[in-house]
């Protein structure tokens, strides 16, 4: 499972044969490379492209208007949508443009035929369903049912990340036939700090067929600067031979990963695993990134409303220790049930000058002894706390 979410750094300069890319430098006035499949997929050789520039490639007004759109932005406002003829037929197809360091970065794929009105009709209908829920894990259970409405991904799961890096799998949704992964656990070192940090700035990650070779760039080297072309922002890089072993061999043939982000950054991810190649519209994709987005949005309102109805019944329980009180035995009968169940725990020791109740499974007397004295000693300040 872990080996999912992992992703070599050292790739940087191929791509996936699921579109292609052009590095133009920061004024986008001149191509540096491209991504060798270039003739398959827009009809312009390479040589043609390195030599005549954007517009040979792009066409002139196109290649202007991406000029001007990129001005003073990091990227384009939105993908625009191109028609090319290549090998007698006309090709419809998407492209998205952003800035990396001193180079613009174009990804060029082909649109995949979707309804578009009946797909916004399914998000909006997902989304309802998604602001009717009123508990986390109903809400979870409901995104990956959507996302695997949207997709047609043979497993869609839910793997939520703790601070220090380890994770679970909290939902999950499997076709027929599908192995499951639900309540499976993994180490923070699965999951290093460089792609959680990754992760914060890319949502999205896709893969139609993990076993396709990757394209190489050309020329291999930028030619200003004689370094590689860094691809980590980009949507069709290519993975790497370990990610591509691993996912072969669990059966896994394509993958679609998007973050689910809170303030304090990743909150976890849903994975979606296709066990054939599984290509998506880039329409569809953007619909399952915007359905996570929101149930992401809605998770932490839920969470936000149940901490502080958690937090009111700590402060009642605390209520109860102001009054005059019974025993302890008869505190701890009237109220240990409910008291296990708000802490989460098997036992209670309630310490009092009048003397001690037991409710539940505790230690024995003498660690009982040994723990009320040590933390007596280490936490004089008033108010709860919890070692």
């Amino acid at each position: 499972m872990a080996a999912v979410l992992l992703d070599n750094r050292h790739l940087v300069s191929a791509t996936q044969p699921s579109g292609c890319v052009l590095i133009l430098d920061a004024d986008a006035s001149r191509v540096l490379q491209v991504s060798a499949n270039l003739p398959e997929m827009l009809g312009v050789s390479v040589d043609a492209a390195l030599a005549e520039g954007p517009g040979r490639v792009l066409g002139r007004d196109l290649a202007g208007r991406l000029r001007r759109e990129l001005q003073g932005r990091q990227r384009l406002p939105g993908a625009l949508s191109i028609k090319r003829r290549v090998a007698g037929q006309t090709r419809s197809l998407q492209l998205d443009a952003r800035r990396s360091g001193e180079r613009v970065l174009v990804e060029i794929e082909p649109l995949i035929r979707q309804g578009k009105r009946r797909l916004l009709a399914t998000l909006n209908t997902w989304l309802m369903r998604l602001a009717g829920t009123d508990h986390p894990d109903d809400l979870l259970e409901l995104l990956v049912a959507g996302v695997a409405g949207l997709t047609g991904h043979d497993r869609v799961l839910v793997c939520c990340l703790d601070a220090n890096g380890h994770g679970a799998v909290v939902a999950e949704r499997c076709a027929a036939g599908v192995p499951s992964f639900m309540g499976m656990r993994f180490p923070a070192s699965d999951f290093p700090p460089h792609l959680r940090e990754h992760n914060d700035r890319v949502y999205m990650r896709s893969i139609p067929d993990v076993r396709a070779a990757a394209v190489p760039l050309v020329p291999a080297l930028d030619p200003c600067h004689q370094t590689r072309a860094d691809l980590s922002a980009s949507l069709l890089r290519s993975i790497s031979p370990e990610q591509q072993r691993y996912l072969t061999g669990m059966g896994v043939a394509s993958l679609l990963s998007i973050g689910m982000h809170g303030d304090a950054g990743l909150w976890g991810l849903v994975l979606c695993h296709g066990m054939g190649p599984h290509a998506l519209s880039p329409a569809v994709r953007d619909a399952a990134l915007g359905l996570v987005q929101m149930a992401t949005q809605r998770l932490f309102l839920l969470r936000a409303r149940s901490e502080a109805r958690y937090l009111q019944r700590v402060q009642d329980s605390r209520g109860l220790l102001g009054a005059e009180l019974p025993a302890p035995d008869t505190l701890l009968k009237r109220h240990g049930d409910d008291w296990l169940e708000l802490f989460r725990a098997q036992g209670l020791v309630l310490v009092m000058p009048e003397g001690n109740g037991q409710f539940g499974r505790v230690p024995g007397s003498a660690s009982l002894a040994s723990l009320v004295e040590r933390l007596e000693a280490s936490h004089r300040r008033p108010g709860p706390w919890v070692s």
